[in-house]
């Protein structure tokens, strides 16, 4: 097992490489790293701590406090994120990098698929593929990502001529529809084990949906950062290997 300390983020938090090149090590890489994300957590629950306090005191004094519960609030889902990542590591799976992927299932708790109206002049469109919400362990539910249209046309006036728009905005999640690719029987149970976890925030495929060839499943986990912007770390629920294209 070959580990190297770069810096310290916190004095119980060393931040860590782990490098694995067999199972045993592998399965030693697992454990320390859970360890990481464990002593991470008691980390954040410090910080939140010592932020409330923060916030009681300027309550007390009749102070602003909303710069210290966005704080707060950054704190929980830092928090949530790792509690994801600890119980997926604690569940046995392996962390991988992160490469393209082709979503097929992201978990919600909304009733109504987001999105604003998609137009156009000259093509057919549909809604955005949707995103899936910042959920706990246990919560929400999965649905494909590509929610049903409504779509339809219109004529409208510009530089006095009738010009045809269209238009599609997303009306309601749908069914998932599992990759054709990986519709193996033993890779379907266990993408469907790993939903009941309710653990991964969007599960996909990996190479990016393709004819032939041996796909990964992959789970991954979602922060939000801010802004619109989103740290992810995933990890690998399935895989095969065809050995006649050995």
């Amino acid at each position: 097992m070959s580990e190297e300390t770069a810096i310290v983020i916190h004095k119980d938090i060393p931040q860590s490489y782990f490098m694995a090149t067999n199972s045993q090590e592998m399965a030693e890489s697992q454990k320390k790293l859970s360890q990481w994300v464990s002593a991470k957590i008691t980390n954040i629950n410090s910080e939140i701590t010592e932020i409330q306090e923060a916030i009681d005191y300027a309550k007390k004094q009749k102070w602003c406090y909303k710069q210290l519960q966005v704080q707060k609030n950054r704190a929980h889902g830092r928090r949530m994120y790792y509690e994801k990542m600890l119980a997926a590591l604690e569940a046995g799976y392996v962390m991988i990098p992160e490469f393209p992927m082709q979503s097929f299932a992201v978990r919600v708790s909304r009733y109504f698929p987001k999105g604003s109206d998609e137009t156009t002049y000259n093509r057919a469109v549909s809604s955005p593929d949707q995103k899936a919400d910042t959920l706990a362990v246990g919560e929400g539910r999965y649905v494909s990502p590509t929610a049903i249209d409504n779509t339809g046309s219109y004529k409208k006036q510009e530089n006095g001529k009738d010009v045809l728009v269209r238009y599609a905005n997303a009306s309601e999640f749908q069914d998932i529809a599992f990759p054709l690719i990986a519709s193996k029987p033993a890779l379907m149970d266990a993408v469907s084990k790993t939903m009941a976890l309710k653990i991964f925030d969007t599960l996909g495929i990996a190479p990016e949906y393709r004819k032939k060839g041996d796909p990964l499943i992959v789970g991954e986990i979602q922060i939000q950062a801010n802004g619109y912007s989103r740290r992810t770390c995933r990890f690998l629920i399935s895989w095969h290997i065809n050995v006649e294209d050995l």
